[in-house]
């Protein structure tokens, strides 16, 4: 498997790491500029380097394409490399809003291609124990998440500037970088919420800089907290009338999982660090299988996902320029 990578930044390099533990080739990176991209080259060992990424995407040697963009272009990049029949992994968030999911999973199905959103928690060896020990604490009551870590550009919104990860046009917010997590965390344990609501702190700009997410179920109430202006605890727990299963760890990485009764018992299953390996390894399985099946359940979760984050936009009047397209 060769992969092309659209981006630059700190999770391309994490990406690359996992996907060389998977035995994954990374053969070719883009950038905007050539000196970028060759330096991203040179630094990581990579062979090919472009400026141009119709041109990398028609690279007839790339078998997958990863979408490491600001989200508002993940859209543009994952159809662009779809339509040229290769297979897409995209970074979360998988869009702007539901309706470019739904057009990216339409034509994903219509070539037969494989397309991932990389979210990382859910394929967590740890996940997979939070998952099958959730039946054993009896009847959910209540559920609360955190996952607040100050970001290194707030600094930088405070003092006038616009980072991608800020600004509305670039389908920036805490609910979608960070709280997309605990969204694709209730989906994957719960299904869909009868009810969504969303609390936002806005910047100036109307950027959401942190944010509460209540998602509303027939027996219980899932809050979570993201935050992108201030730090705190990170952690998941989830109650129920017989025990609670907590994790002391953000919701992105579980790094442990407690099962709490009347005595602690604690499990870890995650030997790797990179959280992306995990993700990767349950990839590559799925297509070495020529599993699409399981690729397109993925991708209904996703979708689910992606609903629940439109509605919480709509409640606290978040509006990106992809949301004004009919």
């Amino acid at each position: 498997m060769k992969i092309g990578i659209i981006g630059t930044g700190m999770i391309a390099k994490a990406f690359i790491d996992g996907a060389r533990k998977n035995d994954l080739e990374i053969h070719a990176v883009c950038s905007r500029t050539m000196e970028k991209a060759k330096a991203f080259a040179t630094e990581c060992q990579i062979e090919k380097a472009y400026d141009d990424y119709q041109e990398m995407i028609a690279d007839p040697q790339l078998d997958f394409i990863y979408v490491a963009t600001p989200n508002s272009l993940h859209f543009k990049y994952c159809k662009l490399a779809l339509e040229a029949d290769k297979h897409v992994m995209c970074e979360k968030p998988f869009c702007s809003n539901a309706r470019e999911v739904e057009e990216l999973i339409r034509i994903a199905k219509e070539r037969k291609r494989y397309l991932f959103e990389a979210i990382i928690n859910i394929h967590l060896p740890n996940f997979k124990i939070l998952k099958e020990k959730i039946n054993e604490i009896g009847r959910i009551r209540m559920v609360q998440t955190n996952f607040s870590q100050y970001s290194s550009k707030y600094n930088a919104l405070l003092s006038g500037e616009t980072p991608n990860v800020f600004n509305l046009e670039y389908a920036g917010g805490a609910l979608l970088d960070l709280n997309i997590y605990n969204i694709h965390l209730a989906v994957s344990l719960f299904g869909e919420p009868k009810d969504v609501d969303y609390i936002a702190n806005r910047h100036a700009n109307g950027v959401d800089v942190s944010g509460v997410l209540v998602l509303t179920y027939d027996d219980f109430i899932f809050s979570s907290v993201g935050a992108k202006d201030c730090s705190g605890h990170r952690f998941v727990s989830i109650q129920g009338e017989q025990g609670c299963l907590y994790s002391p760890s953000s919701p992105s990485g579980l790094t442990q999982i407690d099962f709490i009764k009347t005595e602690t018992e604690t499990f870890n299953a995650q030997a790797e660090r990179n959280g992306m390996y995990y993700e990767l390894l349950d990839f590559k399985e799925i297509y070495e299988q020529e599993d699409l099946d399981s690729c397109f359940k993925l991708l209904e979760e996703s979708l689910k996902v992606m609903k629940i984050a439109d509605k919480a936009r709509k409640k606290a009047n978040i509006i990106f320029p992809a949301d004004l397209l009919c």
